[in-house]
């Protein structure tokens, strides 16, 4: 959490993108108090955010930060809220912000029934779980875990019909099933 306080945007870009992929409940609230922070800080001066320094070509360096706070907040590995619990009102100064995209993790987290996305094109399949982009079968199976017995996911793919991802199509059901969720 310290590095998060770090005057390098990139040890910072760094240390966000470890709670993303690592972090539990215990730094939700002090990720989320950098991000009201920061979005306090950038308030009406959301236009300078968008503009990037001669040579550089993606968004600017604090944009990059304010969207990797919401990702650590609100699509980290260790924990999973329930929409209803996290959405309104405790997230609504989120819908004021520079950084839009609360809005998208919010919606993707209400869907239901919950998609499970996958597509496997080489040595290691990508995987997406509602909001969350767990990088290995084990930590999708560790973030299903954390879903109530009963919940209902829809499993489908992002690529042509090909053996080796219905393969994993069948894996994925059967690792839903068997932590007690209604796969379809």
């Amino acid at each position: 959490m310290k590095a998060l306080d770090n005057p390098d945007n990139e040890v910072v870009l760094d240390a966000l993108k470890f709670l993303e992929a690592h972090g539990d409940q215990s730094v939700e609230q002090p990720t989320l108090q950098h991000y009201l922070k920061w979005s306090d800080h950038w308030r009406g001066h959301e236009s300078r955010l968008e503009n990037r320094e001669a040579g550089e070509l993606g968004p600017s360096g604090e944009a990059e930060i304010g969207k990797e706070l919401v990702r650590a907040v609100m699509a980290n590995q260790g924990g999973y809220r329930a929409p209803p619990n996290w959405t309104r009102p405790r997230f609504n100064a989120w819908e004021r912000t520079p950084v839009r995209r609360p809005t998208r993790f919010i919606k993707k987290s209400a869907e239901r029934p919950i998609s499970v996305s996958f597509w496997d094109i080489g040595q290691r399949p990508q995987l997406a779980l509602a909001q969350f982009t767990p990088g290995t079968m084990e930590l999708l199976e560790e973030k299903i875990r954390q879903f109530p017995r009963g919940t209902r996911f829809n499993v489908y793919q992002f690529a042509e019909t090909e053996t080796r991802n219905q393969v994993l199509k069948q894996r994925i059901v059967k690792m839903l099933e068997e932590a007690g969720m209604d796969a379809q």
